[in-house]
C-alpha cells in the first residue's frame, strides 16, 4: 500500500532505476554535481553499449537498435526543377508558417 492506501508501485522502483542505484551505490560519493553527471554518463555509456538486457534477447540497446530496419525515402530524390524550394526554420513558440493561396497559414510542430 502506498500512503493514502492506494494499491500500487509509487514506492518501488523499476529494474534500471535499481540497476542505477547500485552503480551509485559502488562509486565513491560525488563531491560536486559535476562529478555526479560524469557518473551518471559512465553508467548510460555502460548500459547502452556493453550490458546485454534479456528483454533484447541478451543485445545491448545500441545493438537492437542498429538492428532494426530504419526508414528511408522511396525514391532516391524528388525532381524540383522548375519549384521554389523554401527553407524555413521553425520559430521560438514551435510554429513554422507557410503562405498557401495568399493566405498566412501558421503550423504548430511537436
Amino acid at each position: 500500500m502506498t500512503p493514502g492506501g492506494v494499491v500500487g508501485t509509487a514506492t518501488s522502483a523499476s529494474p534500471g532505476f535499481q540497476t542505477l542505484k547500485k552503480y551509485l551505490a559502488k562509486q565513491d560519493p560525488p563531491a560536486t554535481i559535476g562529478q555526479l553527471q560524469v557518473q551518471l554518463d559512465c553508467f548510460v555509456a555502460y548500459d547502452n553499449e556493453v550490458r546485454p538486457h534479456r528483454a533484447l534477447r541478451r543485445r545491448t540497446p545500441r545493438e537492437a537498435f542498429e538492428a532494426r530496419t530504419k526508414a528511408s525515402p522511396r525514391w532516391e530524390g524528388i525532381e524540383v526543377e522548375g519549384y521554389r524550394v523554401l527553407h524555413d526554420k521553425v520559430g521560438k513558440v514551435g510554429k513554422v508558417t507557410l503562405r498557401f493561396e495568399s493566405r498566412l497559414h501558421h503550423i504548430g510542430l511537436g
